[in-house]
Formats: structure tokens, sequence, C-alpha cells
């Protein structure tokens, strides 16, 4: 076997300081989102406990990896004892499920998300049902399929000398490609649904284009997700497999962490606008005047300068809709509840609840 030209060399102190500078990056970033839920929701919604649960098994992917590298992970394995090819090649296959898990929940935290929008458009709420079915349906059976490539005889995927008939490595990495390109697809529909989602809300252009970025953050997660579907092609070959799988592996954490931090990104901005906001505000209204709309749609408040600038009503307006005015009493100007609708303040145009 010729020597690998870098001789000796070793990228796991490399993998160890990516995983763990970014998972704290993420983390940071997860905490004040969640702690911007709170503080402008008073409590968490399914979309926030789906991202929790993402970064969760990031993190114990981390710690598996991080066991992995202590042993080897990021070496060539001629270089390698049997005892290190062993643990190194136990903690790598023990870390794929967790590291299948985490995006998978992130994805599907998304999708809730983006649900929030489409209350009044069936299409787009059954295409998103469609993703977060889909989504769960391809992860799990990806992760099984790792770990009964050699049925009960799960020990054999890393200790050779099982006695036990295993699939071709070229199975799971096939599945692998097939599992890339559907996570491929689902980060590029929430790259170009926000766009389709928010044509018919009323926000001023400036506000509205941001709030299409924050949701189109997706983007970054499809580029990892591309890169790492391409990777996949050196994971069916073993025979230096604890080398190839490095750079394999540093793809997909990005992409793990990406995902997180696309899920909990917007909670950030409600935050930044509520500490700016002052008492005066206007609601839009999302969607046309259907009774779903009406039930769900109440959203995005732009708040207005504490200098007292007034707000003149638009004639015609008849959407239901009362508005603040400057220097008015806290009883003054109530909204009247009609009879197939119920107002909810909330922040911006992210943060907020559908009510039923």
């Amino acid at each position: 076997m010729t020597l690998p030209s870098e001789g000796d060399a070793d990228r796991g102190g490399l993998m160890i300081k990516f995983l763990w500078s970014f998972g704290g990056i993420a983390g940071v970033i997860l905490a004040t989102g969640l702690y911007a839920k709170i503080r402008l929701l008073r409590h968490l919604r399914s979309t926030d406990y789906m991202v929790i649960m993402a970064y969760i098994c990031a993190i114990i992917q981390n710690a598996l990896l991080t066991e992995a590298c202590r042993w080897g992970l990021g070496r060539h394995s001629r270089y390698l004892d049997r005892a290190e090819k062993y643990q190194t090649m136990k903690f790598i296959f023990l870390c794929q499920g967790w590291g299948v898990a985490s995006p998978m929940f992130g994805r599907i935290s998304i999708c809730l998300l983006l649900l929030n929008f489409v209350v009044s458009n069936l299409r787009l709420k059954w295409f998103l049902w469609f993703l977060v079915i889909t989504q769960a349906v391809v992860n799990i059976l990806t992760i099984v399929l790792i770990y009964v490539q050699c049925g009960s005889h799960v020990s054999a995927l890393w200790d050779p000398e099982v006695d036990a008939k295993c699939w071709s490595p070229l199975v799971q990495r096939n599945f692998g490609f097939f599992q890339c390109a559907w996570n491929s697809f689902t980060d590029l529909a929430f790259t170009v649904l926000p766009t389709i989602m928010l044509r018919g809300i009323k926000l001023p252009w400036a506000k509205k284009v941001g709030v299409i970025f924050l949701l189109s953050l997706s983007v970054i997660a499809l580029i990892a997700s591309i890169i790492k579907g391409y990777l996949i092609k050196e994971l069916g070959a073993r025979d230096d497999f604890t080398w190839n799988f490095i750079t394999f592996q540093l793809w997909a954490s990005a992409e793990n962490y990406i995902v997180i931090i696309c899920a909990i990104g917007p909670a950030l901005r409600a935050l930044l606008r509520s500490e700016k906001r002052s008492p005066t505000d206007e609601i839009y209204e999302l969607g046309s005047g259907t009774r779903s709309s009406r039930l769900g749609a109440m959203m995005a408040q732009k708040w207005w300068s504490a200098s007292g600038a007034s707000h003149r009503e638009k004639p015609g307006d008849d959407n239901g809709l009362a508005r603040n005015r400057p220097g008015g009493s806290s009883q003054e100007n109530i909204l009247p509840l009609s009879e197939h609708c119920i107002v909810k303040r909330t922040d911006v145009d992210l943060i907020y609840e559908v009510e039923k």
C-alpha cells in the first residue's frame, strides 16, 4: 500500500475545534432566540421544542465525534492499530444517527414556523405538511438503514471479526444520495416559499424584504447539503474511512448548525425591534378576509416613533382593525372584536400566535 503523502497527519484537532466553536455560536443564538420567544410570547411553541431537539442531537453527535477523534478519527487508517480502528469506527457509526436527526428536527421546526404564514392558503399549507411528513419518513428511514446493515449484529459495523452478513456499503451511500437530495429540495423550498407567502401581506416594501431575507437563510443550508451530498461518494469505500470521513462530517455538522440558526434566527429580529418599539403601532392583516385568515392572520405591527407623529386613517378602511392614536388613554379606541376574529397583540412579523 502506498504511504499517504501527508504521513501520519491528524485532522482530529481541527474537527474538534470546528464542532465546539460552531456548536457554541449556535447555542448562544438559540438561547437568545428562546429568550426572545419567552419574553414576547410568554411561552415556547412546538417550533421551539423542535429546534431544541435539533440542538441536543447536534451536541450529542459532537461528544461522540470528539471521542472518535481521540481514538483516531482524522488520521489515516494504516497508522491505527486494531483497538484504535475498532473504537474510532464504533463512535463514527454511533454518531451518525444523531447527525441525521438534528437537521431533521430543525427543518421540521422551519416548516411549522412557515405554516403560521399560510393559514388561508390551503395549497401551501398542505405542501408544508407534506414536507414535514417526508422529512420525518426519509430521515428516520436513513437512521434505520444505518443500523440494520448487518441485521441484529450491529457491532459488525465497526468490528470486522464479528461473523455477520452485511449489506454492501454502497447501499447506505446510494440512499444517502437520495436523502441529501431530498433535504436539499426542502431547503430550496424554504428559500423560495417566503417570497410567495408574503406577497399578500400589507407591509412596507423594505420590511417585507427583510422578512423574506430572514426566512430565506436556508439557502446557506442548501449549499452545505449539496456539498455534503457530493462528498458522500467517498464514503462507499472503507479503505481509509477514518481520514475521508473528516471532510464529509465537517460539512454535515455545518449543515446541522446552519439549520438550527435558520430555525431560531427570526426571533432575534423580533427581540431587537421590541427594544426600539414605541407606544403607537399599526396592525397589518395577513391574506384576504376569509374566516381562516381572520382567525389566524393578525401579525406584524409597524412601530411608529415615540415623538407623537400622527397617524391618518385610510378612507374606506373597513377591515375591522382599530389603531391606537398618540395621546389617547389606554381605554380609548379599544379594538372591536368581530364575530369571527380574535385579535392578539404580537410583535413584528415573525413572532405571533395563530388563535383558534
